[in-house]
Parts: structure tokens; C-alpha cells; sequence
């Protein structure tokens, strides 16, 4: 199971441009405290200097390897010349944007990991689970074809409200399961609060939901930035499910006070 803290959050304005450093470095390092094995950084539209200030100050607090969304190939090789620890994973965006931008090199070059979102084999989201799978299908075949490992790419299936469509839920539920009896060995990661938006009780539904994932068979998650209760979910269903042998995970978590 793999955690991924969001920071895109933090990747704006005011953090940046007024060079809030102790803000920035509070954000991380809190993040790494609750068990965040990635942070991610939305750093598209940013200038070099913005991008190099952010991963440097975001590194040093946190010690943790980054998952780095930018459009520019030039930035983003420069923001990968710069990652310290461990390897970095990188946005795919779509795949027509990491043909051009010449993505299959940049990950053969520094070998990273890859995220796909699936609405990237098409101009608008999946509607169901069996156009989630073909999306897979269609994201893997090019995945296989540059020479990236299964166990490398990150697919995220894309979460949708479920306000807008009460069969939002079990489409997502229903891909996972069938993408992962038919690449097993592939990371099957989203943010689940976009079943919650535009109703209240937002964190209940967004903590329901990521067991739900989770049973399915979804073992990576970007995780909202401060809520200790997802991170309290997290860590209760990874033990529930037999991925934490003798709980240590969960003791630990507790003794912190994360649960």
C-alpha cells in the first residue's frame, strides 16, 4: 500500500511567489509525519527558478520522494536532475502530451514511475467500468511498448461525484477489480475525494469510500493533505486486510496519534 501527500495545495501562488519557506516546509514535514511514502507537486505553468525553489525546499523538509506533475519536458527534466531520494513518479497527463514530450525517454533516462490518468485514452472520462478497462488496456500496451515494468505505472481510474450519478461509485469499485485481475502487478491509485464533491459530510463519504477502493483492490492513494482521519482509515483497513503483519503499522500510527 502506498501513500502519496498532497501538497498541490501548496504549490500556488502564495506559497511560491512570496517564498513562504517556513509554511512550505511545515506542510511537507507533516506529511512525511503521517506516513506519506510520496509528495505531490503540482508545478505546471511554473517558471524554472519557482520549480527548482519548491522541490529543493519540499526535499529538504521531507526527505520523501516526489510525484511531479509538469507540462513542460524541459522543466520536468530539470525537476528530475534535482530529485534526491528515491525514484520520482511522473504525471503522464495524457498520452498524445507524453508522446510529444517525449516521455518514454525521460523515463528510461531517470528511470521513474509513471501515473495515467485513464481519461487520457479519450477526450472525456470513462462511464463505466468496462471503458476504465479499455482505457487500461490502451494506457498499457503503450506503457509495454517504451519498455516500462508493469509495477512502474500508476493508473488512476478517475473518480467522478457521485452527486451527478449514483452508479459513480461501484463503475470505479467494479474497474479496479477487473483492472487488477488483469494486470496485477500495476498501482491502481486515486484522490478519492472526488466521489464527495458538492455534498457535505464530505470526509465521512471520502473515508467510506477509500476502504471500498482498498477491498477492491486499489493499493495507492493520494491522501488529503491534513485529515488525520483518512490516515486513521487507512492504516485500520491496510491492517484489516492482512497488509500490515502483527499491526505494527497501526500501533505505530496510534502511539503518534494518528488514530
Amino acid at each position: 500500500m502506498i501513500t502519496i501527500g498532497d501538497m498541490r495545495f501548496a504549490c500556488r501562488g502564495q506559497f511560491i511567489a512570496s517564498r513562504n519557506e517556513a509554511e512550505l516546509r511545515d506542510i511537507a514535514k507533516s506529511q512525511a509525519d503521517l506516513g506519506a511514502h510520496y509528495l505531490y507537486l503540482s508545478l505546471v505553468n511554473l517558471p524554472a527558478q519557482d520549480i527548482r525553489w519548491c522541490l529543493n525546499t519540499v526535499q529538504e523538509a521531507a526527505g520523501l520522494p516526489l510525484c511531479l506533475d509538469i507540462q513542460s519536458a524541459e522543466c520536468l527534466e530539470m525537476a528530475l536532475e534535482l530529485c534526491r531520494y528515491g525514484r520520482p513518479i511522473i504525471n503522464a497527463g495524457s498520452l498524445e502530451k507524453w508522446d510529444h514530450n517525449g516521455g518514454a525517454d525521460l523515463a528510461g533516462k531517470y528511470g521513474v514511475k509513471v501515473i495515467c490518468p485513464l481519461t487520457c485514452c479519450n477526450e472525456k472520462p470513462p462511464a463505466n467500468a468496462t471503458e476504465r478497462l479499455q482505457a487500461a488496456r490502451t494506457a498499457m500496451a503503450q506503457f509495454r511498448a517504451a519498455a516500462i515494468e508493469e509495477h512502474d505505472v500508476f493508473l488512476d481510474p478517475v473518480i467522478t461525484p457521485i452527486c451527478t450519478n449514483n452508479k459513480a461509485g461501484q463503475e470505479v469499485v467494479g474497474a479496479v477489480q477487473r483492472i487488477r485481475t488483469e494486470f496485477p502487478l500495476v498501482n491502481l491509485v486515486s484522490k478519492v475525494s472526488g466521489i464527495s464533491f458538492g455534498l457535505p459530510g464530505n470526509e465521512l463519504i471520502n473515508r467510506a469510500f477509500m476502504v471500498q477502493l482498498m477491498t477492491a483492490g486499489m493499493n495507492a492513494f493520494i491522501m488529503e493533505p491534513l485529515d488525520k482521519g483518512s490516515w486513521a482509515a487507512f492504516y485500520t483497513s491496510k491492517m484489516l486486510l492482512g497488509h500490515d503483519p502483527y499491526c505494527r503499522e497501526y500501533l505505530a500510527a496510534y502511539r503518534r496519534g494518528i488514530i
